[in-house]
């Protein structure tokens, strides 16, 4: 048995946008609840919660990297590359940034779907820049592999690669 204690997110897209009404109070609130692309509005004395996606929207996310200060990134056609060597053992800060507010997942594992993946970004909402903060040991490459999705549930199918190596550092002897 797992168990995950993690925040509600409302669901994808606004197919219930219509659900909040005024008979019981619609708020802000209660609208952006029922869907991720549902937008309240007010005007005069009626409350409205309408559908505010595109409905041509048929695109995940693309993905790019975010600058990482002190270090420059080698970008490849799906993912980047960090290029030097990032000390151990201290905090360690990258990430990326999409084209449209998305929530982003990542896995140690290439290959799995968006829905399968393993850990997040630390985002329970849907935004344009996705960082993390680690403190990892030595002498190992990592390889971050990234998937994201929209507020429409378009999620990308390919994974984005984000990998880098670790300084390893000798003890001396005396």
């Amino acid at each position: 048995l797992n168990f995950e204690c993690r925040p509600w997110q409302a669901p994808l897209g606004g197919e219930n946008c219509d659900k909040c009404d005024d008979e019981f109070g619609c708020t802000d609130y209660k609208c952006k609840s029922l869907g991720t692309t549902c937008q309240f509005y007010q005007d005069n004395d009626r409350k409205v919660c309408v559908d505010g996606g595109d409905p041509n929207d048929i695109n995940s996310p693309r993905i790019s990297p975010l600058d990482i200060q002190d270090y420059s990134i080698r970008e490849e056609r799906l993912g980047y590359d960090i290029v030097e060597q990032v000390e151990p053992f201290k905090l360690f800060n990258f990430g990326i940034k999409t084209d449209e507010n998305a929530l982003c997942k990542y896995d140690l594992s290439l290959g799995k779907k968006y829905d399968e993946m393993t850990f997040d970004f630390g985002d329970s909402f849907f935004k344009k820049e996705h960082n993390l903060t680690l403190v990892l040991a030595s002498d190992k490459e990592y390889k971050y592999y990234v998937r994201c999705t929209d507020t429409k549930g378009n999620k990308n199918e390919v994974d984005y690669l984000v990998s880098f190596k670790f300084l390893f550092k000798r003890r001396s002897l005396r």
